[in-house]
């Protein structure tokens, strides 16, 4: 096969996933403009029932804005201070809570636990959150709050050399620092989360509490999740080299098609 059958194949094969492409994205698109019709009805016939029952029972009624009824989600997991770290997610991921020791599906979330008498670190990262944070605590980012920790407790929390958090330490921080539940815990999600700190849960490493001191072991099972849940970042990363990848590639066979052309 000579070089110009080859690439007439290849140009071809990119034609074709372009056209692939194009028609994924106008599907997309359909089903956007679908959801939005959707979405205008509901908010009509909310707007109607409220009305009635504002007639009914002799109060004005209440305006039916998106916002009022559907909080917006807060995203939980984030790279915190690790520059160059490994990233959690992509666009798609950005909402997903990972449990460094015990995850959990992508796509079977559960609710926020209310807190047992006997905490557990799975407490530490389940913090898929639906309520907006107090204004209050809008001052100061997951991120930003890590940073501090980071400062206050140099004993615990680390840039770089990581070592596995006491079971229960979100409610002795939440004892100890001035902001809310839902911030200390969306804060600890970020560290917890991370590739390096999944690679410090190993089998009877010692725990630390927030004076540096040893708080209990890692168990079995703990390590276990952590390190399949270190597989699943770390798969991730690589689908989005390999995507990063093919892009490139075609980019550099459009170049050349181009020149070729000429």
């Amino acid at each position: 096969m000579g070089v110009s059958d080859r690439f007439d194949e290849v140009f071809s094969a990119l034609e074709q996933q372009a056209s692939d492409l194009t028609a994924r994205l106008e599907s997309a698109r359909s089903r956007i403009r679908e959801l939005e019709s959707t979405n205008q009805e509901l908010v009509a016939r909310l707007t109607r029932i409220q009305q009635m029952s504002g007639a009914d029972g002799g109060h004005s009624p209440v305006s039916a804005s998106p916002s009022d009824d559907v909080p917006e989600a807060v995203p939980v997991a984030f790279e915190g201070a690790e520059a160059g770290s490994m990233a959690t997610s992509d666009d798609s991921d950005v909402s997903l809570s990972f449990v460094p020791d015990r995850p959990v599906a992508s796509d079977e979330l559960p609710p926020v636990p209310e807190e047992s008498s006997t905490p557990t670190e799975q407490n530490m990262s389940e913090v898929v959150e639906t309520a907006p944070l107090d204004p209050v605590q809008e001052d100061i980012s997951p991120q930003a709050l890590l940073k501090q920790w980071y400062k206050r407790y140099p004993k615990t929390f680390f840039e770089r050399h990581t070592r596995p958090l006491a079971i229960g330490i979100h409610e002795a921080l939440a004892a100890r620092e001035p902001y809310s539940e839902k911030l200390i815990r969306r804060a600890l999600a970020g560290y917890v989360n991370l590739p390096r700190y999944l690679k410090s849960v190993r089998v009877n490493a010692p725990r630390i509490d927030l004076e540096g001191q040893e708080a209990g072991r890692v168990e079995e099972e703990d390590a276990r999740h952590a390190k399949e849940q270190l597989k699943r970042l770390q798969d991730r990363q690589q689908e989005r080299e390999a995507e990063k990848q093919k892009l490139r590639l075609a980019q550099k066979m459009s170049e050349l098609a181009h020149r070729h052309q000429r």
